[in-house]
């Protein structure tokens, strides 16, 4: 087998791996998700996005800032929303 053949597999195994380290994190800063935008939930929303992005990039030596991550959350849940819709039959 020859190494272009492994390359692909190997940069799909890191997004992969970025990925399940975004939800895992994720999991720990729920409040992202939380739709509410009362005043005490925007500003513990803002810090927790802040926390985030700061330990998601010095985890993954990414360089994500919070518009990139915020829109990384957006499409995750557009994309499970599309997968939901696609099984429920009408």
């Amino acid at each position: 087998m020859s190494s272009d053949e492994e390359m692909p597999n190997q940069e799909e195994s890191q997004n992969e791996d970025l990925q399940l380290a975004f939800v895992t994190m994720l999991e720990v800063y729920k409040i992202i998700l939380d739709k509410k935008m009362t005043p005490p939930v925007k500003s513990a929303k803002d810090k927790a996005l802040k926390e985030f992005t700061e330990t998601y990039n010095r985890n993954t030596k990414q360089n994500l800032d919070a518009k990139q991550v915020l829109k990384k959350v957006n499409n995750m849940k557009r994309g499970v929303t599309a997968f939901t819709s696609q099984d429920v039959d009408i």
